[in-house]
């Protein structure tokens, strides 16, 4: 399809020279909302390059002579390679000259097909590309005019060689919910390998703060007499960085105590709150959208708006730092007895908006033991036992982390137990009843033999809203 097609650089430009002329012509035309689902020959009709190409006489009026030779040099056949880098302020600067309003279905198009993000439906399986389209398409159209905008400008900032990758975490950037998104596909079998290694990022590498800004958040928070009280010292790099939350690394001495305690102190991203609560009313939309379409899109009979929902449970909770401490702490009570697995234990200098715990040493379950395929096999099998196995097959009522991506889940080997895991960021998760857990082995059963009566009987436990997976 073209619409899978990397967009040439100087489209991104063009557009955002164009939109000059563009927000005016599109002032009586439809915005907000987009009428959906999509038509299906949208899919074949929709070319960037062609739309971009076609803005090009509208530019000029709008340009002094240089900057209008720097837009169709880039729109020249001297290829990529030779294209004038466009900096984010210059790109800033041209957008806010124009109303973008008027165009925001124009814009959020030119996103969606522009940066890759098709391209993470497999081959093979193209029929799911106008539910993805289309969701991408409801979400964003409920984004303020700002958040788009600096997409836009990301895109078109990004180098002229920039690869897929690239531009999926460009499109993604400061969105926690599709960053979110990213983060559970980022290790699936058949994403391509390029925007699988840039998902991976998103599991703890993404970068929109430093350290000085952090610590200033943090001593704002806590405040000087809590911070003389444990003797904070902070480090001089951002530790980690994800979805939702930024954490820094320190040392304390609690009160009493001579050693210092190494800790990590976690903030949530004051962006990412307000991100996430636009969201969630797109995914509402979403969520009606899907119901009333669902023959269009072809999973009728299939639990996929129930998961939605689920899903929009689970980003809503992402945001509550006191309910992730709540959970840290019945973690660790459920967890108190058994040597394989370590749960961070909270300081008492936490607040409201910062979570203060203990370090935990080692580092993602995917790195360990790359070089020794023995230990990198006892180690799968002491995961799985603790993820899966376990909470299966636990006497009673099972807890289970809700958010396990490689970024949450640590090996930290000892002396005695080269196994053994750290289980990180417990804002999700949830728990399994007696009678759940015995209709989902009965589901995977169904499953593994073919068994139609058996997966009725029992696929409600799929979308049962008592199995909480946040509290």
């Amino acid at each position: 399809m073209n619409s899978r097609a990397s967009p040439p650089r100087f489209g991104w430009a063009l557009l955002v020279a164009g939109s000059v002329w563009l927000a005016p012509a599109l002032a009586g035309a439809q915005s907000g909302r987009p009428s959906l689902p999509t038509p299906p020959e949208h899919y074949h009709e929709y070319d960037l390059r062609s739309a971009a190409l076609a803005l090009v006489p509208w530019v000029a009026p709008y340009l002094d002579a240089a900057t209008m030779q720097r837009f169709m040099g880039m729109a020249g056949g001297d290829g990529l390679e030779n294209a004038p880098e466009l900096t984010p302020e210059e790109v800033t600067a041209i957008i806010d000259r124009i109303d973008l309003e008027p165009m925001r279905i124009e814009l959020i198009e030119l996103l969606i097909h522009g940066s890759s993000v098709l391209d993470m439906v497999p081959e093979g399986d193209e029929d799911w590309i106008p539910i993805v389209h289309d969701s991408f398409l409801t979400i964003m159209s409920g984004m303020s005019i700002d958040r788009i905008r600096d997409r836009v400008v990301d895109q078109v900032s990004l180098p002229p060689d920039a690869g897929r990758g690239q531009r999926l975490l460009a499109f993604g950037a400061e969105t926690p919910t599709f960053q979110k998104i990213g983060q559970i596909l980022a290790r699936y079998p058949w994403v391509p390998d390029d925007l699988a290694a840039a998902l991976i990022t998103l599991e703890s590498d993404i970068v929109t703060t430093n350290a000085d800004e952090l610590v200033a958040i943090i001593r704002d928070e806590l405040g000087e007499q809590r911070l003389r009280e444990y003797r904070f010292e902070f480090e001089d790099e951002v530790l980690s960085e994800a979805s939702v939350g930024a954490i820094m690394g320190a040392t304390v001495i609690m009160p009493g105590e001579q050693e210092r305690r190494h800790v990590v102190v976690k903030i949530i991203k004051s962006y990412a709150v307000a991100a996430i609560d636009e969201d969630l009313e797109s995914i509402n939309t979403l969520l009606g959208v899907l119901e009333d379409n669902s023959g269009f899109y072809g999973f009728a009979g299939t639990p996929l708006v129930d998961m939605f929902r689920q899903v929009r449970v689970a980003l809503a909770q992402e945001v509550r730092a006191d309910d992730e401490r709540a959970h840290l702490a019945a973690a660790a009570k459920y967890f108190a007895a058994d040597p394989r697995v370590l749960i961070p234990a909270l300081c008492p200098c936490s607040t409201a908006n910062v979570t203060v715990m203990q370090r935990m040493e080692g580092g993602k379950v995917t790195d360990a033991y790359v070089n020794d395929p023995e230990k990198r096999a006892g180690l799968a099998r002491r995961l799985t036992d603790i993820m899966m196995y376990d909470v299966m097959f636990a006497p009673g009522d099972s807890l289970f982390h809700g958010d396990p991506h490689a970024g949450n889940v640590f090996s930290s080997p000892s002396d005695d137990d080269p196994y053994r895991i750290s289980l990180l960021d417990w804002g999700l998760q949830g728990h399994l009843s007696r009678e759940q857990k015995s209709k989902l082995l009965q589901v995977g059963l169904g499953l593994q033999l073919k068994h139609a009566e058996r997966l009725r009987n029992n696929m409600d436990v799929l979308v049962d809203d008592s199995i909480d997976p946040v509290a």
